[in-house]
């Protein structure tokens, strides 16, 4: 096992330099697999369930089988036995479950593109990439300023500020748009809660103090950016995704439709990198689909690049690649 660990953390070295120097895999079923030349490789499976009360439940199927291959530096060859290990083990979904409520995810280095292909082979496709940006982008401004926008004919000057509980029903309305697009590019349906769970996520994150800003024009709320601070350390979602240290995250950035392709997101964006990521701040992170066809082209110009890939098929697709 921790031979594993070692080799696995050597190959994410020389594959991504931002990847964390240990490798530990989350605990769950653990899955072990033989190499044609002898061997062993090895993969831990973790089922989630996400309630109607979840907020995961807004960005996720109900069910989720979390994987995460151990397979030192065996490469493609490792990847394949244990996805296929993996792939016999849970099998094809019983005929009592809904098939549109389980994936299958798997989170791997995005670099690593010898994998991709094995993913593949074995029916995943990229869905979410976890995306990083340096503590080291500079020309950012200040909230509570105002600027001209560079855009188009009729670019209004937006003002950048924090929010309060006044702003409640504008932000929840912009969380929801950003959310119903979403789950729109993936082709899932809104959850009937998302709108009680949405402003009651937001009136905790104002009542704990957590940045949330808003762009306005003649104070009418254009767009807004939730964020926050964490660490590998204190977050188990990222634990084992970055390296030691405090990063910004950010969690939301939504724009009003009739707003949008006038630089508001990226005004937001400036005074929000510059307010949280400050001195002991390593950089910052998100979350973005690719297939979403506004924030794959959006975030890159921001400075972000892809760190992880997140994986996804199904517990059928993935069996009928089982050999």
């Amino acid at each position: 096992m921790r031979e594993l660990e070692a080799a696995q953390a050597e190959h994410f070295a020389r594959t991504d330099p931002l990847l964390p120097r240990t490798v530990s895999v989350p605990e769950g079923t653990s899955i072990s697999a033989g190499l044609p030349g002898g061997g062993l490789v090895r993969g831990n499976a973790y089922r989630a369930v996400h309630g109607p009360r979840s907020m995961e439940s807004l960005w996720h199927t109900r069910v989720t089988w979390e994987f995460s291959p151990l397979i030192g530096d065996s490469g493609a060859a490792g990847m394949h036995a244990v996805l296929a290990a993996f792939a016999r083990w849970l099998g094809p979904m019983p005929d009592d479950q809904p098939r549109d409520e389980t994936a299958v995810l798997l989170g791997w280095p995005s670099r690593d593109v010898a994998a991709s292909a094995v993913l593949r082979r074995h029916g995943f496709t990229a869905g979410t990439v976890l995306a990083v940006r340096s503590a080291e982008g500079t020309g950012e401004v200040r909230a509570g300023s105002a600027a001209a926008v560079p855009a188009g004919t009729g670019s209004p000057r937006v003002a950048v500020r924090h929010a309060s509980v006044t702003d409640i029903d504008a932000l929840t309305a912009l969380e929801l748009t950003e959310l119903r697009y979403s789950r729109a590019v993936l082709g899932r349906r809104m959850r009937a809660e998302a709108a009680e769970l949405v402003d009651a996520a937001l009136r905790d994150a104002l009542d704990a103090g957590e940045p949330i800003f808003v762009a306005e024009d003649a104070g009418q709320v254009m767009g807004m950016a939730r964020a926050g601070w964490t660490s590998p350390e204190r977050n188990s979602s990222i634990a084992h995704r970055l390296p030691a240290g405090t990063w910004a995250r950010v969690d939301t950035l939504s724009v009003a439709p009739e707003a949008r392709g006038h630089g508001v997101g990226q005004r937001l964006m400036s005074v929000a990198h510059a307010e949280l990521v400050t001195t002991g701040v390593r950089g910052s992170y998100l979350y973005y689909d690719t297939a979403n066809p506004l924030s794959s082209v959006f975030w890159p110009r921001q400075g972000y690049r892809p760190l992880w890939t997140l994986w996804a098929t199904s517990p059928d697709i993935l069996f009928s690649t089982a050999e």
